[in-house]
């Protein structure tokens, strides 16, 4: 459930005696991270990319024990705004309420309904979204469309991440690139630039330079190759192949982006938007669109050359793993002087080299 397109107040205490905070969806970014904002105080419908809004006559939600008539709705558009949620008995105009309508499926080894939701919210890194659901039916009385709502837990939207491992003409090096949105800071390392650092008089009476460690104003990005060894098995025997090289290119000095696009770049452009929309990641890859797409959050490129000295049958992959750091507290942790980070893998990729 949405807030309708009309609607531009705080829906905490909108409308008036009957708030949407409680039926509609709503999200708003981590203040842990410094990152591009969600738009608005909702998703709208076009943040959800398979959201039916007509009939399927196909009919691929019911279960296999479903008679096939019940595939069979009626013709047309199906009624996705301006409706009444059930909760509220003295419904305005501010009250009314937008869907976006989703396939459900059924599992028959677990004898649970389900459904996939995705949703796209831009570049802002791990934003949080409420959602607010209900139980639709599209041929119904005009107030009689939605069940009651329930409101699900905060959950954190995961960003993307696309790669792309291609091969060269040297059959031992790969070209690496690594694509996606991350954060520009963070609080950890807001505090950790501007920790106390002190000279700490220790019993023996020497003194102990205390300072605040290290923490990357952006998520780090690690790429290394492992081998495997088939006595131990898939699950067991990958290791780190130290023979390995990995070399990550320098980034490139700022530069000013051109602001009119040549009438071939722009349909290629506009063709990576379309396959993107539908999620479809292979045909952006083999129609060699990824650039289209991506011309500044370029997380990590580089070259990973494997070993030359690897005998016939031996088998590599590389890994991607991206981390991000924090302050975490030490052994006196009511201490003003902060001395101790760590890490949290946020996102890891195995792709086997052939």
């Amino acid at each position: 459930m949405l807030s309708s397109a009309a609607f531009t107040g705080d829906p905490n205490d909108k409308p008036e005696g009957h708030p949407l905070k409680n039926f509609v969806t709503q999200w708003g970014n981590d203040p842990i991270w410094l990152s591009p904002f969600v738009v608005g105080t909702g998703p709208k419908r076009v943040n959800f990319p398979l959201a039916r809004t007509a009939p399927d006559p196909d009919g691929k939600w019911l279960p296999s024990i479903a008679p096939p008539e019940e595939a069979d709705q009626p013709s047309g558009a199906f009624v996705t705004t301006g409706l009444e949620h059930p909760e509220l008995r003295t419904p305005t105009a501010e009250s009314l309420v937008e869907i976006a309508p989703h396939d459900v499926f059924f599992d028959d080894e677990r004898q649970l309904w389900y459904c996939d939701i995705e949703v796209t919210w831009g570049s802002a890194y791990f934003p949080f979204i409420r959602l607010a659901l209900a139980r639709y039916q599209p041929v119904a009385l005009q107030d009689a469309h939605l069940s009651n709502v329930v409101l699900a837990d905060f959950m954190p939207l995961v960003p993307d991440r696309w790669l792309n491992v291609t091969h060269t003409r040297d059959p031992r090096l790969r070209q690496v690139n690594v694509y996606g949105h991350t954060y520009t800071s963070s609080s950890s390392h807001e505090e950790a630039i501007h920790g106390l650092s002190a000279s700490v008089r220790q019993a023996d009476g020497t003194f102990l330079e205390v300072h605040p460690p290290q923490v990357a104003a952006t998520s780090v990005l690690e790429v290394w190759v492992e081998r495997l060894n088939p006595a131990l098995g898939e699950d067991f025997g990958w290791h780190r192949e130290a023979g390995a090289v990995v070399q990550r290119t320098p980034a490139p000095a700022p530069h000013v982006l051109p602001t009119k696009v040549s009438g071939i770049k722009a349909r290629a452009r506009a063709r990576a938007n379309e396959l993107l929309h539908f999620r479809e990641f292979t045909a952006l890859v083999n129609e060699n669109l990824l650039e289209q797409l991506f011309i500044t959050p370029r997380l990590w490129e580089g070259t990973v050359r494997l070993p030359d000295s690897a005998g016939e049958g031996t088998r590599y992959r590389l890994v991607i793993a991206e981390y991000e750091e924090y302050l975490v507290d030490d052994a006196t942790p009511y201490d003003k002087f902060v001395t101790s980070s760590n890490r949290r893998l946020v996102f890891i990729e195995y792709v086997e080299m052939d």
